[in-house]
């Protein structure tokens, strides 16, 4: 009798855990963004990561400061994301102003 187990699964093991599951896997997608560079490099396919490569060897300072620029603006993107998917998937978290109470 109670609860199926389906419900107790939903909302007593999911719902609390969801947010650190969101978590870990946005860190799993930066994870993934820095280790491109890395695996252009052995397989030899172009795209930020060796163009980051070649500028490095040849000291172009503006290609490097672009592609560091890309990569943050995935960050901060990223980062924006996860915050957006807190206030949705943990009611504790209140999206509003800032300042206190009101």
């Amino acid at each position: 009798k109670g609860l199926s187990s389906r419900t107790v699964e939903r909302r007593h093991i999911l719902r609390p855990t969801l947010p650190m599951i969101v978590t870990s896997f946005l860190l799993l997608i930066i994870g993934m963004w820095t280790g491109q560079i890395i695996l252009e490099q052995v397989f030899m396919w172009p795209g930020l990561g060796s163009l980051l490569y070649s500028a490095i060897q040849a000291s172009d300072t503006a290609v490097i400061v672009g592609v560091v620029v890309i990569f943050g603006y995935l960050l901060a993107g990223t980062v924006f994301i996860l915050d957006f998917l807190y206030g949705l998937l943990d009611p504790r978290i209140r999206v509003g102003l800032a300042g206190g109470r009101s």
